[in-house]
């Protein structure tokens, strides 16, 4: 699934600017990705993978933007519209590394608690976004924009770094603000209380397949109880029956 997290840079390779975008949506033809606006805006003419990504929504108040490239043919991460019930999260993205060559790497982090409110200085429209920290001696580099934010205790992207303040501080727009950008968005992809992809990327879910692994073991030994009781009864009633009639049989003769 880390192959599903790419490096959206530009045709021109005179501009040497480059962000992160990663899968959303696919269709036999192609791949949707979700990446930031201002990343967009700075590689002009954006390619992915040197195959060149046709823009299909944006917004000049949201930061985000989803392009469309072709012949390619990866798994979407899976996202959540829910809160995450851990304020641990990992990021992952693409980073300048050295004058040839980029990096994509994790940054483990915490999201603050409360969410963020940016408004419009000409209306009321306003969206949400997430403060989060690095921690571990991890940092946000140039090019993380676009990165996404997985919660880690359910596996699934809940919101899409947009930029960042100093080194360890790091804004991440949230998911559920897709739906105000791409207003065509497939049926159900960001229902509430539902993953549409219900396979956990990486092994950020490693905890919630013990979890669900320990309910299951508690439901068969609740089974397997039960059963015993029952065949007790059983049991039970048949020896209640034959001595009935033992008795029946004797003192009635």
């Amino acid at each position: 699934m880390l192959n599903s997290i790419v490096s959206i840079e530009s045709v021109n390779e005179n501009n040497d600017s480059f962000g992160t975008g990663f899968v959303i949506h696919n269709d036999e033809k192609g791949v949707y990705i979700l990446t930031c606006k201002h990343v967009i805006d700075d590689v002009q003419r954006p390619m992915v993978d040197e195959v060149i990504a046709k823009v299909i929504a944006s917004s000049n108040f949201i930061d985000m933007a989803v392009v469309y490239v072709s012949k390619l043919h990866l798994q979407p991460l899976p996202m959540q519209v829910d809160p995450c019930d851990s304020l641990n999260v990992d990021v992952i993205g693409f980073s300048h590394f050295n004058q040839h060559l980029t990096q994509k790497k994790h940054i483990h982090a915490t999201l603050f608690k409360e969410p963020i409110e940016l408004h419009s200085n000409r209306n009321d429209s306003f969206y949400r976004v997430r403060k989060i920290i690095a921690k571990d001696n991890f940092h946000f580099d140039r090019g993380n924009s676009g990165s996404p934010v997985v919660c880690k205790k359910s596996g699934h992207v809940i919101a899409m770094v947009s930029n960042k303040e100093g080194k360890n501080i790091g804004y991440a727009i949230e998911i559920a603000n897709l739906e105000q950008v791409w207003k065509t968005l497939p049926p159900l992809l960001l229902e509430k209380g539902q993953f549409i992809h219900n396979h956990l990327p990486f092994d950020y879910g490693y905890k919630v397949k013990e979890q669900k692994k320990e309910e299951s073991q508690e439901r068969d030994a609740y089974s397997s109880e039960k059963s015993k009781k029952v065949r007790y009864i059983i049991a039970g009633v048949i020896s209640i029956a034959i001595l009935t009639s033992t008795y029946f049989f004797f003192f009635s003769t």
